[in-house]
């Protein structure tokens, strides 16, 4: 093989390495070297304007030993109980009812749907204020109207969970809905002939052709969802951070702070950047396992079927 065509062959090699380049080096230095760094952090003592001091596992022995952490780690397992197998429930049953819609009809529902997930979440904070606002929100308004006491949505504790779930379904809503459909839509609708020819009803289909070929996709949608449901932050943090609020506080008597509120209130408000980080570590390894066993027992299931 002469020289030109060795040189041809190894610029050719070259082209694709070039092409995946950006994503690699966007993926060290904003995924893999914040990771790492979070990593080394966890085993100093680092305060801002104070020298690093080697502790080891001492932030992660102090971790386990904050009832503030164990009950932030408790409300973010409740909201993300109480939101991702509702979202995905309803989202199934309206994407199983919009399926068999005129296109356009389901492309305009769609956008309907997923207009929640992409407007400006402080403009969709206010109006849920107002909306919860115990003196003049419109859904107390509306229980005064029929009779019934109003509720302190934001100010008792019970009440400021639910009216966090609330906020964090309604918002995140379409984006499963959106998810469902497209999944919905790439099924082999000759399986409805069949199932139809064979006396199937609907709900027969739903359970025996939908959820089976759906699967995938939901299983998909629970590991995002987990990853995305233990890093609860946006929602409880600015509904209830008022002005003169203390920074972090998520909500009345803490009910609604969650484990990365508390992870940002200790690791930036107070400047506790290595107990910040062995939280968040300890936070990383509760939303892997989780992960890893809802894929291990979708397979399960899947091989048994």
């Amino acid at each position: 093989m002469s020289t030109a065509k060795k040189h041809s062959g190894i610029k050719k090699s070259r082209v694709p390495y070039l092409f995946i380049a950006p994503f690699f080096l966007t993926y060290i230095a904003f995924q893999l070297f914040p990771q790492l760094y979070s990593l080394w952090l966890s085993v100093f003592d680092v305060r801002f304007g104070s020298d690093f001091t080697f502790v080891g596992l001492q932030n992660y022995c102090d971790a386990l030993k904050d009832p503030i952490f164990w009950d932030s780690l408790k409300n973010t397992a409740i909201f993300w109980v109480c939101t991702l197998p509702v979202q995905l429930v309803i989202a199934f049953i309206i994407a199983s009812f919009m399926v068999s819609m005129a296109p356009r009809l389901r492309g305009m529902l769609s956008g309907v749907f997923y207009l929640p997930t992409v407007t400006n979440l402080v403009a969709v904070i206010l109006i849920f204020q107002l909306m919860f606002d115990e003196n003049f929100g419109i859904l107390n308004f509306l229980l005064n109207a029929l009779g019934i006491n109003g509720v302190s949505w934001l100010t008792d504790p019970v009440w400021a969970k639910i009216s966090t779930i609330i906020l964090i379904i309604w918002r995140g809503m379409g984006y499963y809905v959106v998810y469902t459909l497209a999944g919905m839509m790439g099924i082999d609708q000759s399986l409805y002939e069949y199932a139809r020819l064979e006396g199937a009803g609907y709900f027969q289909k739903q359970f025996y052709i939908t959820l089976p070929s759906m699967l995938p996709i939901l299983l998909f949608q629970a590991f995002s969802g987990t990853i995305a449901g233990w890093n609860i932050f946006q929602e409880p943090f600015l509904l209830f951070n008022k002005a003169g609020a203390a920074l972090g506080n998520g909500g009345p008597l803490g009910a609604c702070r969650t484990s990365a509120i508390y992870i940002y209130s200790e690791g930036f408000a107070n400047l506790k950047y290595g107990y910040g980080a062995a939280m968040s570590l300890i936070v990383a390894v509760i939303t892997t396992v989780f992960a890893v066993l809802q894929f291990k027992l979708f397979r399960e299931d899947r091989e048994v079927k």
